[in-house]
């Protein structure tokens, strides 16, 4: 063997161990905060992404109470949508069958619901109909009814 080689490793002397630790303490510390601060960041963030989901959870769960209450219907699955009227994030919309059937395989009735849980139920701020196999697009709603958010969006 060249003198160029570690005995221990059988490594180029270069990439083998070394005897002493040829890193400051100052960088050491540096590195070290860095690697704790991004930790704890992703922790944070982690921490806030379930909570919110929980919460979305919960109001879509109240949002199909309320949907339910609001028609007197059952139905088993009704679809809920979030956004459909601009970019906020507590207006749902909540579709489900008037009559029992697969999904949409009816005409649906929907309902716009909005505000805080209070007592199990969110307030309904109006509504609309589907016919049946039809996406929901403002011109194929009809019997529209509420406020003028929810009014005007429906065909004429």
């Amino acid at each position: 063997m060249s003198s160029s080689v570690d005995r221990r490793s059988g490594l180029a002397a270069r990439l083998g161990p070394r005897d002493e630790d040829s890193r400051s303490p100052r960088r050491w510390r540096i590195e070290t905060a860095v690697l704790i601060i991004a930790g704890i960041l992703l922790l944070v963030m982690s921490i806030n992404d379930t909570s919110r989901q929980t919460i979305v959870n919960e109001r879509l769960k109240v949002d199909l109470v309320t949907w339910s209450h609001f028609t007197g219907l059952d139905t088993k699955e009704p679809a809920i949508e979030q956004g459909v009227f601009g970019y906020t994030n507590t207006i749902d919309v909540v579709c489900g069958n008037l009559k029992p059937g697969p999904p949409e395989s009816t005409v649906r009735q929907c309902a716009v619901i909005t505000g805080p849980d209070v007592h199990g139920l969110r307030h309904v701020i109006g509504g609309y109909r589907l016919p049946a196999y039809s996406d929901d697009e403002p011109a194929r709603r009809f019997d529209c009814y509420g406020e003028k958010l929810v009014t005007e969006t429906c065909r004429r």
